[in-house]
């Protein structure tokens, strides 16, 4: 990747005194993960940023410089989110084998809306093909999910929290893009919209821009969908959001 863009993300991660090697992988081998954008995976000597063939070189550019912000991010202070030993012990081992993938997404999640807001206002990106393509991934999950709508166990209340997380970035796509996931999230899942705008009132005034506000909405975020969880008694499933840990 040598663009503009990506050797500006580069410079500023180099300011950051980061100066490990980055590598490109494609995406299609990393079991999982097929069909996202991009991923990012470090080592102390390595940032492995994986990139997704079937999309346009458009769209992998500004993948790139998604996932090297999210690194970025995490040099300037931005929360951490780990798994609490105590309180994962009394989880069934198929539940705390689960755990790393849920603190991979809620971190995830409590950084998009930062990282969106540095891809609009600090790179030249084709930003309109690239927030198409995150509203197309959703899409598809919500068409995935579709068939569920009637089995109403705690697996299938788990999932609409995982909905809710991930809603809660869909107030920072651009306005268009915006509308077009918001309506298309309130039609398949009203009960679950509801509650993520109920979310995104408590966490707009906080917001993301800075490590102390970010972790304080990341606070409210994991509060919120654990009352949700809670009032549907869901039981040890809630325990996973409580075993996950949200540090400075």
């Amino acid at each position: 990747m040598n663009t503009n863009n990506s050797r500006r993300v580069i410079s500023i991660l180099e300011h950051k005194l980061d100066r490990r090697k980055i590598t490109l992988k494609d995406i299609t081998h990393r079991q999982g993960a097929a069909s996202y954008l991009g991923a990012v995976e470090e080592s102390p000597t390595e940032i492995v940023v994986y990139y997704n063939p079937s999309y346009p070189e458009s769209v992998r550019e500004a993948s790139f410089v998604h996932e090297i912000l999210h690194v970025i991010l995490a040099h300037e202070g931005y929360p951490r989110v780990t798994i609490d030993e105590t309180s994962s012990v009394s989880l069934p081992p198929a539940l705390r084998n689960r755990l790393p993938n849920l603190r991979d997404r809620f971190k995830s999640a409590i950084d998009h809306p930062e990282v969106f807001r540095r891809i609009l206002s600090q790179f030249e990106l084709d930003t309109d093909s690239y927030f198409n393509a995150q509203v197309a991934q959703k899409l598809r999950l919500f068409e995935r999910r579709s068939g569920e709508q009637m089995r109403r166990d705690a697996q299938y209340h788990f999932q609409r929290q995982q909905n809710i997380m991930w809603g809660t970035e869909f107030f920072y796509y651009p306005e268009k893009h915006k509308e077009r996931i918001s309506l298309a999230f309130k039609t398949s899942y009203q009960e679950e919209w509801e509650s993520c705008l109920s979310l995104y009132n408590k966490v707009k005034a906080t917001g993301f821009e800075n490590p102390a506000s970010c972790y304080k909405s990341a606070l409210a975020i994991k509060s919120h969908i654990v009352e949700y969880g809670r009032a549907r008694a869901i039981g040890q499933l809630n325990e996973m959001w409580n075993a996950l840990e949200i540090r400075m």
